[in-house]
């Protein structure tokens, strides 16, 4: 069974992708927080459940302690664009 954790927009800044996710409700989102272990950094909406809206990319200040970016940020281009996290029985799994 899948259950919903979360859903994420990744940009090639952090900046970028806040602002295209606020012009869109027109909620401001919350400053997040940084994941050392992958260099990543983000702004954060919650929304109802314990469900929450994600806004994460790149910390430019960062070197990831894991030797690599989350999501394949390392290698995103483009346009913000989102992903949902689901809880499985055998941990979190990432959909396109």
């Amino acid at each position: 069974m899948l259950i919903l954790d979360h859903l994420a927009v990744a940009g090639t800044s952090l900046e970028e992708g806040t602002a295209s996710v606020e012009d869109r409700p027109g909620v401001p989102l919350q400053v997040g927080g940084k994941h050392r272990r992958f260099g990543t950094h983000n702004t954060l909406l919650g929304l109802a459940d314990g469900v929450y809206l994600e806004v994460i990319a790149k910390d430019p200040d960062a070197v990831p302690e894991a030797g690599r970016g989350w999501f394949g940020l390392d290698q995103f281009t483009g346009p913000p664009a989102m992903e949902a996290t689901f809880e499985t029985p055998h941990g979190l799994r990432v959909l396109t």
